[in-house]
């Protein structure tokens, strides 16, 4: 099954959006609501996104995380 972020991936976004915001407060400053991922936690979300990208053949681009993939 694709899931979203994958989905708008292959669609041709050039971005993805994680929500940083701690779970227990993600109610109190939810701008999209009802979006996917929304109960897991930071890490979670970045681990699999990670994954993601490089099963796409893409790199993650972040600034703490560019010299790790280069």
């Amino acid at each position: 099954m694709i899931n979203p972020r994958q989905k708008g991936l292959l669609a041709g976004a050039n971005f993805v959006m994680i929500n940083v915001t701690s779970v227990p407060y993600r109610g109190f400053c939810s701008i999209y609501p009802g979006r996917a991922h929304g109960e897991e936690s930071v890490t979670v979300q970045v681990q699999e996104t990670v994954t993601l990208l490089k099963s796409l053949g893409r790199v993650p681009m972040d600034v703490g995380m560019v010299r790790e993939y280069r």
